[in-house]
C-alpha cells in the first residue's frame, strides 16, 4: 500500500531529513512510499507554488493513505494536503498523535446508538435536532441511504460523509459511507485484514480490523439492494481478479 508524506517544506531547512527520516519509518513498517520532498528537489527552480501543489495532488491520488508530519497545520501547503486527502477519503496518520486526537478525538470502532428495532431503542424519543436537514441535494442522497440501511444518520454523521468533519458516537458508520460515496476513487482493496487496515478509521487490532470488514460488507450490500451508486470494493481476492480481468478485457 502506498502512503504519501505530507508536511512543512516551504521556509525550513531541514525538510529532506525530515521526510526522509519518516519514509525510513514507514518503510520498515511495510508501506510503500510517496516522498514529495525528493520528487520536488528534482523539479525546475523556477517551478511555480501552484504547479508545485498540482505536483503534489497527483502523488497523493497515488496512494490509499497520507501520513503527517509534525508542524503540518502550519504549513498551508500540508493543509490544503489534509482537506484535499478528507475530501477523497484517504487513511490519515500522524506523527503527532496528540494533535490527532485534539482535532479527532480518540478513534475506536463503536457500535451505532439508533438502530431499526424501536422495542429496543426509544426512537421517538430522539429529539429532532438530533436529524436536522443538509442542503436539498446531500439530503436526498442521505434519505435514500438512511432507508436503505434502516435508520436514521444523525446530523453530525451527514455532515462529516458530506463535509468530513463533525465525527463522534457512531462515526464507524458515517466513515464507512463517506468512503463508499467517493465514485471517483480506486476500489476499495479489503480482501484480507492487511489491506483493510488501510482504509479502517484509526490504527486497529486484526479483530477491529476484521469487525470494520464486516461492517462495509454490510453496509455495501444494503446499498448495492437500494441501487445506490457505490465505489467498488474487493471484499475476496476472487473479486479483484475479477475486477482486473473485466477491466483487461473491456
Amino acid at each position: 500500500m502506498k502512503v504519501y508524506i505530507s508536511g512543512p517544506i516551504t521556509g525550513t531547512n531541514d525538510y529532506m531529513e525530515r521526510f526522509g527520516k519518516a519514509q525510513d519509518y514507514l518503510e520498515d513498517n511495510g508501506w510503500s512510499v510517496v516522498n514529495p520532498a525528493l520528487v520536488n528537489s528534482n523539479l525546475p527552480k523556477d517551478t511555480s507554488y501552484e504547479e508545485y501543489m498540482k505536483m503534489s495532488f497527483v502523488m497523493l491520488d497515488m496512494c490509499e493513505a497520507v501520513y503527517f508530519l509534525k508542524g503540518w497545520e502550519d504549513s498551508p501547503g500540508a493543509s490544503r494536503e489534509h482537506t484535499y486527502a478528507q475530501e477523497k477519503g484517504k487513511k490519515l496518520i500522524f506523527e503527532d498523535e496528540k494533535k490527532r486526537e485534539q482535532m479527532y478525538g480518540k478513534l475506536e470502532i463503536e457500535e451505532d446508538t439508533l438502530v431499526a428495532d424501536k422495542e429496543s431503542f426509544p426512537i421517538n424519543n430522539i429529539p429532532n435536532f438530533c436529524y436536522l436537514k443538509l442542503e436539498p441535494g446531500c439530503e436526498e442522497l442521505i434519505q435514500e441511504i438512511e432507508s436503505a440501511l434502516g435508520f436514521r444518520l444523525f446530523t453530525w454523521q451527514k455532515s462529516y460523509i458530506a463535509y468530513g468533519n463533525y465525527r463522534r458516537i457512531g462515526k464507524t458508520t458515517a466513515h464507512i459511507l463517506r468512503q463508499l460515496l467517493y465514485l471517483e476513487s480506486d476500489p476499495m482493496d479489503l480482501s484480507d485484514n492487511r489491506r483493510a487496515a488501510v482504509y479502517a478509521d484509526c490504527k486497529m487490532s486484526p479483530l477491529l480490523v476484521e469487525a470494520y470488514r464486516r461492517r462495509v460488507k454490510e453496509i455495501y450490500e444494503k446499498l448495492t439492494r437500494r441501487g445506490i451508486a457505490i465505489r467498488t470494493v474487493f471484499f475476496s481476492k476472487e473479486d479483484r481478479e475479477r475486477y482486473k480481468d473485466r477491466i483487461e478485457n473491456t
